[in-house]
């Protein structure tokens, strides 16, 4: 059992006269947590229970608009083997949520992306006005061979719209019923190239709660161990166009299209003090989106106790019907009164993973991170949705009579169909050129058997300007000129009593 107890965080706010107060921002709370798992029969079966409580306390009535008042999550785990060898398992959970709150709360809650139960062709769910809990319920169960050269491994899960665990765990997504499988072979004898190999198929299927399918793809995976220890590995696949629940962010569901990626990622003896690695991604969608990923990676065992390590990235993205905004009007008729705008973007992205890490002895280590990205994104190409459950779009200032005009500071005036009757509405520039470099030292020292104490320095740059091309010298040079830094120094002291 782990239970943890936090005070009110109290923040100081500016209310944009010059006037400052301090106000608190993020109510007391408890998290609990409890967990425990009982094996049978040297491990050929077992059964576990896991639960989680978050419990809060509002002091002011303003908190009960932005946090939940109770949050629950409790379920049940285990796997038993099917046979004397176990070579097959069966294993499975399944889990339910409860949350607790106030009536505006639990609004907010049911609109919110992991829910969307406002959108406006959906006849499954619905928000509801009135309600002060919202509950829900999940589970999968997975079925594989662990055991020869033939692998196999199939799973059916589901996650029920109103399943949230989000306030002691992560979630992603819900309205969610999910099916794969996957057939593989693997030789562990060496032949004249390989010491090891193997190759896998596999496909999956999504669909939501109102029988709409939400994804399907094929795969095939390939790898193998040369007999120098070099590795390498790919996985080339297929995703078939299916629909779509958050591009439209609480709008209608939105076709999406075909679409064909691929990966090659290769390292070298990893028994040596230099390895050499590199990943490249690439994916093509029937829309003329694409995306192209080169990371290489370098590791340099310098001694026994000092390893350091240069993770860098660099990423071209294109999405043809990337989000801007939406906008309320009666006039849009085929698309329930509210016109949904997106643009094409065209991504430059690089960033780098930067590690040192030394070992002086077992009770005294140092490590350093540095973490710097550069980003910058273009819009063009803006348009709405022409119609729900389609990959289909109106152009401004192409398609019915519209007009795009940009002003001065890069920001623009759309009337969608020109003398027609809809009002004219404004897009703010979305281009963005973003910055940052993150960075820690941690110093850990072991003063007695099973305690500890860190010291640790973390600081940030942050570098921001409304401009969508990239240019690593350029903002390189920025990020490291802005004033926009933040420090942290940190120590954290630990004591084992027993």
């Amino acid at each position: 059992m782990l239970h943890a107890f936090t005070e009110n965080e109290v923040a100081q706010i500016d209310d944009g006269n010059n006037k400052r107060f301090r106000e608190i921002v993020e109510p007391s709370a408890s998290y609990n947590v409890f967990r425990t798992l009982c094996e049978f029969k040297d491990g050929q079966h077992a059964i576990g229970l896991l639960g989680t409580a978050v419990l809060r306390r509002f002091n002011q009535s303003y908190l009960e608009q932005s946090f939940n008042r109770e949050s629950f999550a409790y379920g049940f785990d285990g796997w038993t083997t099917l046979d004397n060898d176990r070579m097959w398992v069966l294993t499975g959970w399944i889990a339910g949520t409860r949350i607790n709150g106030t009536t505006s709360r639990l609004i907010q809650l049911q609109r919110s992306p992991l829910h969307y139960f406002q959108r406006p062709d959906l006849d499954h769910l619905d928000v509801d006005s009135s309600a002060t809990s919202l509950s829900g319920v999940s589970g999968r169960l997975t079925v594989n061979k662990q055991k020869g050269n033939w692998a196999f491994n199939s799973a059916f899960g589901f996650i029920s719209p109103g399943f949230n665990s989000n306030n002691l765990g992560f979630l992603f997504r819900t309205d969610v019923i999910n099916s794969h499988i996957a057939i593989g072979y693997r030789w562990f004898t060496p032949d004249v190239l390989f010491r090891s190999k193997s190759v896998t198929i596999a496909t999956f299927r999504n669909y939501d709660f109102g029988k709409n399918k939400t994804g399907e793809g094929y795969f095939l995976f390939l790898g193998g161990q040369f007999l120098n220890y070099w590795e390498i590995f790919g996985n080339f696949g297929f995703s078939r166009a299916s629909l779509d629940k958050h591009n439209t962010r609480g709008g209608p569901l939105m076709m999406t299209t075909n679409g064909y990626f691929g990966s090659l990622e290769s390292s070298s003896d990893s028994r040596i003090a230099f390895i050499f690695g590199c990943r490249i991604e690439g994916q093509r969608a029937e829309s003329g989106s694409y995306q192209l990923e080169f990371s290489p990676r370098i590791q340099w065992k310098i001694s026994p106790q000092a390893t350091i390590g240069f993770f860098p990235s660099y990423r071209h993205n294109v999405i043809i019907a990337q989000w801007i905004r939406k906008k309320d009007d009666p006039e849009a008729i085929f698309t329930y009164g509210t016109r949904y705008i997106f643009g094409k973007i065209d991504l430059k992205e690089t960033s780098a993973n930067v590690r040192f890490d030394i070992t002086f002895d077992p009770k005294l280590s140092l490590q350093v991170f540095l973490q710097p990205l550069i980003s910058a994104g273009n819009y063009s190409e803006f348009k709405e949705l022409k119609k729900p459950r389609t990959y289909s779009f109106n152009y401004y200032g192409k398609d019915n009579n519209s007009t795009i005009e940009k002003d001065n500071e890069g920001n623009y005036i759309v009337d969608p169909d020109g003398n027609g009757p809809a009002e004219k509405f404004f897009i703010e520039n979305p281009n963005f050129n973003f910055k940052s470099l993150r960075g820690n030292i941690i110093l850990r020292a072991e003063y007695l058997p099973g305690s500890t104490i860190y010291f640790v320095w973390a600081q940030q740059h942050v570098h921001s300007e409304p401009i969508g091309d990239f240019n690593f010298g350029r903002d390189f040079f920025r990020l490291l000129s802005t004033e926009e830094k933040h420090d942290v120094f940190l120590i954290k002291i630990a004591y084992w009593f027993n």
